[in-house]
């Protein structure tokens, strides 16, 4: 059970460094135009855009399917450590974190649920003082 919960905290903790990048790039990006270099539609996709500037990037978030030689609009950071395609907020795979959260937490309420429900009515753990008698 408790292995359920720390990969599900994990996860949680990736999912909300994910959301405030996104939050980050949104609030202090520049916008610019890109051209698409390549683009890989599998089980790791990728799109690669050359900025205005020359350098060459992923993008970190985009919707649909680029085409190659392709001019799209990018919102990115001035040290280019992100580069987004305009109009998206979020990547793909935050989706798949949010959803390892969800079932990590789910089987590890049922877990303590049936853990709990099989060790019985739960007795007080603290005992009280007893009252003295003839003081």
């Amino acid at each position: 059970m408790w292995i359920f919960a720390l990969v599900g905290a994990a996860m949680l903790v990736v999912t909300l460094v994910t959301t405030v990048r996104a939050i980050l790039l949104e609030a202090n990006g520049v916008t610019g135009r890109a051209e698409v270099l390549a683009v890989q539609e599998s089980k790791s996709s990728y799109v690669r855009v050359r900025l205005e500037s020359g350098q060459e990037r992923y993008l970190w978030a985009w919707s649909g399917s680029p085409k190659v030689g392709s001019t799209i609009t990018v919102v990115y950071l001035e040290d280019l450590s992100r580069v987004k395609q305009s109009g998206t907020f979020l990547p793909e795979s935050f989706w798949m974190s949010v959803g390892a959260v969800v079932f990590c937490g789910a089987v590890a309420a049922a877990m303590l649920w049936k853990a709990r429900s099989e060790a019985g009515p739960r007795r007080h753990l603290v005992k009280l003082p007893r009252e003295r008698s003839g003081s």
